[in-house]
């Protein structure tokens, strides 16, 4: 049995739920943070709204028995004392949640400043994880209790509300609200990937994870708890009272009331009612009307800029022709603008070596799916959201081409070589440079390291091994090769090594690079 088709509050939901899930996979900026704050504040608006409904339904479920005389008979009482049982389970639930809320933010978010504001929402992974993961491997955070609680409150929605619609399957209607990676259908992308797919519910939501982020988490679960209580209640007291229409509207519904230039525009024009009836006849008049199904005006079209629209319904309403008006709704067409964000947050790049860029277009969002072309470099790893290349050695620049729903940008990027790393001499465990020098018989190593600033920007491209390949020792004229073994008992002091290395980078697919260092390095003896 399919479930009933969601409201536009729901599928709001749905996609902040999206981008939520998004969010996560990028690395933490405080940008990111803000709109992890955010989508918790939305869905704890929208959870509030479905309260507001719900009170507002069980006073008109009360008012419509106690009209009709019905607040005597059985199949009331049965439905009212349903009604209740889901209230107070879904109030011990949501009462679980605040306490989680509570402790997140006293434990791993600092508490909040005199401003109201949490001190480190950005920050507490460790402390998060302790709280939601417990000891490692041993699953006794809160993350797991949270996820028992909440799959079994959504098995006892489906049995309270079996007992009055018996051709519901509960496991369809309510299903489990906390489920691992591999039993998550919407997460198909993450197949070869066995990491990702192998992590349990807390693991995926609270592990590696921001306060913020753990609190929008949080958020879409409580608005998830309301949904499933809502959708209960609903069905309990569904048909106690046979509606009778007596107030009519017209209403219109936009996906989106800003589009990027060439986006349509698409949305539903419909009359509200309390019941449907086969004699409306109901006749639309929008802009872009598609065409209509089971009374539900669909919209469609492309606007050349900002405008408002506005609906008309004629129908036959309580024997009568009707006309209907909607209220206006204003529309914007915005400029789309491609951001291409680099993790490292650095304006070059080094030739040779892989970089990975975020890819969006905030007018756009989710529907923005990007094609790539590169100069002078190696595309790796395309996806709507992100872009990997690798510039080609002698590179001077890297032009990153971008197209995508009618839109075309070009990123260029500087190219630099990989700086040479840095020369040391190993004496006795003790690192020193070259220039330093040795003492007479003293018996030395050379070592290669990375330079500091590419390492600390690449450092999955900045490992490195060295090959001694020749040592000679020079004394006044006299020039001898071997080994350091050899000729270290020949030293004195005046003298020098001249020291020839090869030395290779390991890039971050494990491949070996020949590098660039100093030859000879020139070590003298004192």
């Amino acid at each position: 049995m399919a479930g009933p088709k969601e409201s536009p509050r729901q599928q709001m939901i749905n996609l902040m739920y999206l981008v939520l899930t998004a969010l996560l996979a990028l690395q933490v900026s405080s940008s990111i943070i803000d709109k992890f704050l955010y989508i918790k504040r939305s869905l704890d608006h929208s959870a509030d709204d479905t309260e507001a409904d719900i009170v507002d339904y069980i006073k008109g479920f009360k008012s419509d028995a106690e009209k009709e005389k019905m607040t005597e008979t059985e199949e009331y009482k049965k439905k009212l004392a349903a009604i209740e049982q889901v209230r107070s389970m879904t109030k011990a639930k949501l009462d679980m949640l605040a306490k989680i809320e509570s402790d997140i933010i006293d434990k791993a978010g600092g508490g909040r400043d005199e401003n109201g504001k949490i001190k480190n929402a950005g920050g507490g992974e460790t402390q998060l994880e302790e709280l939601m993961l417990g000891a490692a491997n041993s699953k006794s955070g809160e993350g797991y209790k949270l996820q028992r609680e909440m799959n079994l409150y959504a098995q006892e929605l489906g049995k309270i509300v079996g007992a009055f619609k018996k051709d519901i399957k509960p496991e369809l209607a309510f299903p489990a609200l906390c489920l691992d990676n591999k039993d998550r259908k919407d997460l198909v992308k993450l197949k070869g990937n066995e990491e990702e797919i192998n992590k349990d519910y807390a693991q995926a939501s609270f592990q590696a994870t921001p306060v913020a982020a753990a609190l929008a988490v949080l958020a879409h679960l409580r608005t998830e708890v309301k949904r499933y209580e809502d959708n209960a209640i609903k069905i309990i007291g569904a048909k106690v009272i046979p509606p009778t229409p007596d107030v009519f509207s017209a209403q219109l519904a936009l996906e989106s009331a800003v589009v990027a230039q060439g986006q349509k525009i698409r949305g539903k024009m419909f009359i509200v009612a309390s019941s449907s009836k086969s004699d409306m006849q109901p006749k639309f008049e929008v802009t872009g009307l598609k065409e209509v199904k089971n009374g539900v005006a669909e919209i469609e079209f492309t606007p050349s800029g900002n405008g408002v629209i506005k609906g008309k319904v004629t129908a036959i309403l309580n024997g009568k022709e009707t006309v209907l008006e909607t209220e206006p709704i204003e529309y914007k067409v915005a400029k789309p603008n491609i951001t291409v964000d680099n993790p490292q947050a650095r304006p070059v790049v080094y030739e040779e070596c892989f970089h990975k860029f975020n890819v969006s277009c905030a007018e756009i969002g989710a529907s923005f799916q990007p094609s790539y072309a590169a100069t002078n470099a190696q595309l790796i790893d395309r996806a709507s959201n992100s872009v990997s290349f690798i510039p080609a050695k002698g590179a001077k620049t890297v032009d990153l081409t971008i197209t995508g729903n009618g839109l075309k940008e070009i990123k260029q990027f500087n190219v630099r070589r990989v700086p040479s790393p840095d020369v040391f001499v190993i004496i006795g465990g003790g690192k020193f440079a070259p220039e330093k020098g040795v003492k007479p018989k003293q018996i030395f190593n050379v070592t290669i390291e990375p330079n500091d600033e590419f390492a600390s920007i690449l450092p999955n491209e900045a490992k490195y091994e060295v090959q001694i390949n020749r040592v000679t020792l020079i004394k006044g004229t006299n020039a001898k090769s071997g080994s350091i073994n050899e000729l270290a008992p020949l030293s004195e002091p005046g003298a020098r090594y001249e020291v020839s290395v090869i030395a290779y980078r390991i890039n971050s697919r494990g491949q070996r690079v020949q590098a660039a260092v100093r030859d000879p390095i020139i070590i003298p003896v004192k």
